[in-house]
């Protein structure tokens, strides 16, 4: 016989967990249950049941709760992003979710606490890979890889394979970004022709599906394993985070997938954003002057039946808010931009600060007066009044935009940016490629 003695290898490029904690060949390593029923071992006999190796780490649940799994702790890079990744396959019975997610520690070993983390479902019996992507707080020097499945059965079995943690670039990620009023989502890593929906979740634990250049992103069709998704109807100065549910072509849950959390903030309390949910370019950022005087119409007739004293009034439903909007706009280019943003007649997204006594609220504005602040005729300056009517959400309406042309596709077709101009009226009619004529 003939014996070669190697060096263990690492299941993945970059990852800081050891070869004993990830591929159990030895035992279950530092693996440990921090709560719950669950028991840990290593699968029997040799071969068995492994995605790499002969073994894998088997987590059996007595009853059907939730336990928490968790490895030992490494070193890490603070302020960066990490992903957690553990192959997995049901065994036996079922499990209802199991959540991939890393803890950190401080390097006194002090716990930072856990990442949001990803849930999955394991239908059948074939492995999966489960990653959950996060960034390392500031103070982070070790983390740990943890697992949560939920058992929905007792007896439930769980076979866990080539664990690993390294450092990447982020599967999701929020960035807000307070001078333009929005905040951007990054998608990496999607399946395609697999159905996506996006969540905006504030923390009253409230949804409201994310809009995209196809109306709101409920259950649409994946085209592109990356998507940057701009949010300019997230609500100013609260936390929100991000759910991604991700379907089977066939409408079944796949994963879920959660950011972290972010606040778009406003620096002037005095100011107010007015959008169009379908034209983002041409928000606006106004000074408001006043805030409605709201008022709640309501249709009735009114009877006055012979030999009553009090008239009969049969009434309708109280409709929604009616007011109307002071601002002012300060410069020219201010005024021009206001002015771009009404004449489309779009319904429009009023935000203000918080702690305005004022939520964001979708509206459609009537006639709108622009009078001078001053005889003095180089004042920049302009009073508006907006005439203001509550409307519903708009649900069809898509996000417009470039979708995917670039810079180089108009060097292409134009030789010079004097070709341009018979061809697009203004600088947004060449961003849509909306053509005269």
């Amino acid at each position: 016989e003939t014996v070669a003695v190697t060096v263990a290898p690492r299941l993945m490029s970059g990852s800081v967990v050891p070869y004993a904690d990830s591929s159990f060949e030895q035992g279950v390593a530092g693996w440990t249950v921090t709560s719950g029923v669950a028991t840990l071992a290593r699968t029997s006999p040799w071969g068995s049941s492994s995605y790499e190796g002969s073994y894998a780490l088997a987590v059996t649940s007595s009853t059907a709760t939730t336990s928490t799994v968790r490895s030992a702790r490494w070193p890490v890079t603070p302020g960066v992003n990490w992903r957690a990744q553990a192959i997995m396959r049901t065994a036996g019975g079922t499990w209802s979710s199991v959540t991939v997610r890393v803890r950190w520690y401080d390097a006194a070993g002090a716990d930072l606490g856990a990442s949001t983390g990803v849930g999955y479902a394991l239908a059948g019996t074939g492995w999966y890979a489960c990653a959950a992507d996060a960034v390392a707080p500031d103070a982070a020097a070790q983390a740990a890889v943890e697992l949560v499945p939920a058992a929905s059965a007792a007896g439930s079995v769980l076979h866990v394979d080539a664990v690993t943690l390294w450092q990447v670039l982020p599967q999701t990620a929020v960035e807000a970004r307070p001078d333009d009023g929005y905040v951007l989502l990054t998608l990496r890593e999607l399946p395609l022709d697999y159905l996506l929906t996006v969540y905006r979740v504030t923390s009253d634990g409230k949804r409201a599906p994310v809009r995209g250049a196809n109306g709101l992103i409920v259950q649409q069709v994946i085209t592109s394993d990356a998507m940057l998704i701009e949010d300019h109807e997230a609500p100013l100065g609260q936390p929100v985070h991000y759910r991604i549910e991700v379907y089977s072509p066939a409408g079944a849950l796949a994963f879920t997938r959660s950011s972290e959390s972010v606040t778009l903030t406003l620096a002037d309390i005095n100011t107010a954003w007015l959008k169009d949910p379908g034209n983002p370019q041409r928000n606006c950022l106004v000074m408001v002057e006043r805030a409605p005087d709201w008022q709640r119409p309501i249709e009735q007739a009114v009877h006055v039946v012979r030999g009553r004293r009090n008239k009969v009034v049969l009434s309708g439903r109280r409709q929604g808010l009616e007011g109307d909007l002071a601002i002012w706009t300060r410069s020219d280019a201010e005024r021009e931009a206001l002015h771009l943003l009404l004449d489309s007649g779009n319904t429009l997204l009023w935000q203000a600060a918080s702690g305005m006594g004022v939520t964001d609220m979708y509206v459609a504005v009537g006639e709108a007066t622009e009078a001078r602040v001053s005889p003095l005729a180089q004042e920049p300056w302009r009073a508006w009044s907006l005439p203001l009517v509550e409307q519903d959400m708009p649900v069809t309406t898509g996000v417009g935009g470039a979708r995917g042309r670039t810079w180089q596709d108009v060097v292409t077709e134009f030789a010079t940016c004097a070709d341009l101009l018979p061809v697009y009226a203004t600088s947004e009619a060449l961003l849509l490629d909306r053509r005269t004529g």
